[in-house]
């Protein structure tokens, strides 16, 4: 955004292209050569001038003289205030010029050939006011790296369901293959990354106004900051189908990846398959989020299952970080919105190392294709809910594209061999080439064909000053 120069401003005011068949400019802005001041809303050449509206305080509405515009749609740069200028730097950076003509002048200062000037520091009267311009040729848009969602291993595989008879609720936890699960809920900050890279339009409506994030600027160009404070807070008002998205654009490797192919293929926007074989990132199963939380290898000597997350058959409800089995509910951090940090109840782990399934928010899991599968249930509770709801008997459930609440979050699980898969990522930032890498040795040539020396000093991020010969760069597992 910027003030116009003196030819924007111009041509927007007074150029026609189709005036007499070959284009030129009005005298005034209303693409016509003559003027008259009247009330809003006027005919087809009217404008504020002339102190018709003193008694008013001069000015009128913006766009009140609806039949009265430019030839590209502008009103009142005729009339109404005056309006700055960019300064022209080969000629007085100190100096701004003006055009309009204001409310108060006669039809002689209103025409094209009038101007002002003042100083930049000065003219600011009650005849002065300004309008803004944007370019419509914008530099590539680079989304966000992917964010580092901290994962733990979950092992032992094969391990007894939590009571195969009895409460229905407790007939989970059972997984026959290892895998892997998010440490913490996914944050504000992990979210707002995914909104910047795929929500720039929001067609699937991926943003909630309640979350803690602030969305600026219009259709098309939306971007997204985190409130002060919340970026390590759960994200909240996500429905599963949010989840799923997620999901599919870390399986595509984030950036630019796809939301509606990946891990779930979508077959309409609120309609997703099944997770599908070599998905790298899902919403667990209840299985998988169950066992995660509550059982413990360890437990009675031979292994079992706690009552709640944190690797107890007790729990307390305090401020963190909290002594062992304490946890966010009882809302007891109200007066600071509700939830807490992701992992500030740093003595109330699971057995594998996850935080915050006991209590924070509620999480959504992914659905069970042999029950309904356009149901999505959810476990843990939330900071508001008395300890009643949050053990491991307790559930809720939503259709996939409800249940964005304040309460309700998400956390997500990996294919182990994501934690083996080297990934590079290279992108533009601040003017230098920025290489980011993991899982292995990083590599760079001249030319595809090499050679390859290795960088085993370099450390990620690397930035690079930028060059025209072409520079390759990969990656190298051990």
């Amino acid at each position: 955004m910027f003030l116009p120069s003196e030819n924007e401003w111009y041509k927007a005011a007074y150029y026609d292209p189709q005036k007499l068949g070959g284009g030129g400019y009005w005298l005034f802005a209303v693409r016509s050569d003559e003027v008259i001041a009247e009330l809003p809303p006027g005919g087809t050449n009217s404008a504020n001038f002339d102190s018709l509206n003193i008694d008013d305080g001069g000015t009128t509405d913006v766009g009140a003289y609806v039949n009265s515009k430019s030839y590209y749609g502008t009103f009142d740069q005729t009339g109404n205030t005056w309006e700055w200028l960019e300064p022209d730097p080969l000629v007085d950076l100190g100096q701004s010029r003006r055009r309009s003509g204001s409310w108060a002048n006669a039809i002689g200062r209103l025409s094209n050939t009038q101007t002002g000037a003042s100083g930049v520091g000065a003219g600011g009267t009650e005849h002065q006011g300004f309008r803004i311009a944007r370019s419509d040729v914008f530099p590539p848009r680079i989304p966000p790296a992917a964010p580092n969602v901290e994962m733990v291993t979950i092992g032992n595989p094969g391990n007894p369901t939590d009571e195969p008879q009895g409460d229905l609720q407790l007939q989970f936890g059972s997984v026959a293959n290892a895998y892997r699960i998010g440490k913490f809920n996914v944050t504000v900050s992990q979210y707002a990354a995914f909104l910047n890279a795929k929500a720039a339009s929001d067609p699937n409506g991926l943003f909630n106004e309640n979350m803690e994030i602030v969305r600026d600027g219009d259709t098309g160009r939306y971007t997204y900051s985190v409130e002060a404070g919340k970026g390590n807070r759960p994200i909240r008002w996500v429905e599963p189908l949010d989840g799923f998205r997620f999901c599919n654009w870390l399986h595509n490797g984030g950036l630019n990846g796809d939301t509606e192919t990946g891990a779930y293929n979508f077959k309409d926007p609120v309609t997703p398959d099944s997770r599908r074989p070599g998905a790298r990132f899902f919403l667990p199963t209840e299985d998988e989020w169950y066992k995660a939380a509550y059982y413990d290898p360890t437990k009675g000597g031979t292994g079992g299952y706690w009552k709640y997350a944190t690797r107890s058959d007790e729990v307390v409800s305090g401020l963190p970080p909290g002594a062992p089995g304490t946890a966010n509910f009882d809302a007891v951090n109200r007066d600071d919105g509700g939830t807490s940090d992701v992992g500030a109840y740093k003595a109330s782990a699971s057995f594998y190392g996850t935080f915050d399934q006991t209590g924070n928010t509620w999480e959504w899991m992914e659905p069970n294709p042999a029950v309904d599968p356009a149901i999505s249930r959810r476990r843990s509770g939330s900071w508001e809910n008395a300890i009643g709801r949050l053990d491991k008997t307790q559930t809720g459930q939503g259709a996939l594209n409800t249940g964005a609440t304040q309460h309700v979050g998400l956390r997500i699980a990996a294919a182990i061999e994501v934690a083996q898969q080297a990934k590079i990522t290279i992108r533009l930032v601040s003017g230098k080439v920025e290489v980011t890498w993991t899982g292995g040795t990083l590599e760079s040539a001249g030319s595809l064909s090499g050679p390859w020396p290795k960088m085993p000093t370099a450390q990620s991020p690397l930035l690079v000053e930028p060059s025209e010969q072409p520079r390759f760069y990969r990656v190298v597992t051990p």
